[in-house]
């Protein structure tokens, strides 16, 4: 007969995520709604309880995860806040989308976010064409080692605490449409990056932004893939 229950170490991972629930989640629910924001601190207790660096090399602070394992974690912390759960599936995406980027690069981010000493964002959906990549408005043009950036990205989710996003953009305008649109990570306190909040009815410690990019620098080694 087929086993269809967890590992071992499955079953640690879900045991200690839904202890930090219970202990570290739980008991702020109101005030972060209140407030409207995530507090910092409680993203470095997650760094630090080993609940960010899941399928993340481990030269970058992370470990060897299945995406069981990965699921697990994320489903005990969503049963405490869904929005915190989402926070461990970004260095993981992080990982994925900077594997063509320079080793600096990946030492400069992957570490941070893994610690949670620096949250992020994915930055796709725009006011016109919604998450349509292929109809993409936001334009990343290259002059010497720098992109410039100039567009709106909208209803993004964690837009006003983020440290740094993946944002797509259209490098090669005349490309047809679906084509020439690359990928970038945007440290989020570069000059010319206006963030404005929505105003939502729940969720609010989700901190959901648009971003205005006007005339914004940002070097050539963070393309991450096109």
């Amino acid at each position: 007969m087929a086993e269809f229950g967890f590992s071992e170490a499955q079953e640690m991972l879900r045991r200690e995520a839904e202890r930090f629930c219970q202990k570290e989640i739980i008991p702020g629910a109101k005030e972060r709604d209140r407030k409207e924001e995530i507090p910092r601190e409680l993203v470095r207790k997650m760094g630090e309880n080993g609940l960010l660096g899941l399928n993340v090399p481990e030269r970058y602070g992370g470990q060897p995860a299945d995406w069981i394992s990965v699921s697990v974690v994320v489903e005990e912390l969503g049963k405490g806040d869904p929005l915190i759960a989402l926070i461990p599936l970004f260095p993981i995406l992080f990982s994925i989308a900077l594997k063509d980027c320079s080793e600096e690069v990946r030492q400069e981010w992957l570490p941070a976010l893994v610690k949670g000493e620096k949250i992020a964002c994915f930055s796709l959906t725009e006011p016109d064409c919604g998450s349509d990549a292929g109809s993409l408005k936001t334009r990343a043009i290259r002059k010497g080692d720098y992109y410039i950036f100039n567009g709106e990205k909208t209803s993004i989710t964690f837009g006003m605490m983020a440290d740094v996003a993946l944002v797509f953009a259209k490098t090669d305008p005349s490309a047809p449409r679906g084509r020439g649109v690359s990928c970038f990570l945007v440290p989020l306190d570069l000059p010319g990056i206006t963030r404005s909040k929505f105003a939502d009815m729940g969720l609010k410690a989700a901190g959901r932004a648009s971003l205005m990019m006007d005339d914004v620098k940002v070097p050539a080694k963070y393309l991450a893939s096109e």
